[in-house]
């Protein structure tokens, strides 16, 4: 395994590929403590150097969304992807990118490109945000939901059935 941050420009936590040794996944949680978000992200680049990376068969890429996914980076993403041998998964996770958005779409073309798997994942609802105005500070969706079904099924009780995945 290895870990890139791409603020600025692309910072490898190793130079090369490592065994996921108990040593290895301390030192690189030491250096996960030390990444700091902001500035200029450098996606494209941190995805055309940890292409070169001998041996590669995942990539995971986290991103918060404040960046841009168009057309012009698939191209060059997909550009870098279909030059590197081993065409690797490349996996997508979005953390607070507002569904069907223009990050949001691009990190779902990125992983649907290499067959792999795009993950939204909400930490925070933003007050400014349509859902973020409905639910308020602190709200869920699930809440939400929740109640307006146990609501309507009378009696607000829960019945403890689950209807699967949202």
């Amino acid at each position: 395994f290895n870990i890139v941050t791409y603020t600025g420009k692309p910072r490898f936590f190793r130079k090369e590929l490592v065994e996921c040794t108990p040593s290895n996944i301390e030192d690189a949680m030491r250096f996960c403590e030390h990444i700091e978000a902001g500035g200029q992200s450098s996606m494209i680049h941190a995805i055309a150097s940890a292409l070169r990376l001998p041996g590669l068969e995942a990539l995971y890429i986290v991103t918060d969304g404040k960046c841009d996914l168009g057309e012009e980076f698939l191209g060059r993403a997909k550009s870098h992807y279909f030059a590197c041998a081993g065409r690797p998964r490349i996996n997508t996770i979005g953390i607070n990118c507002p569904p069907q958005r223009l990050t949001y779409r691009g990190l779902k073309a990125l992983a649907m490109m290499t067959q792999s798997t795009f993950r939204a994942v909400c930490l925070e609802q933003d007050p400014g945000e349509p859902v973020g105005q409905i639910l308020g500070p602190g709200g869920s969706l699930d809440t939400v939901l929740h109640n307006a079904t146990t609501d309507e099924e009378g009696g607000g009780e829960d019945r403890g059935e689950d209807d699967g995945e949202f």
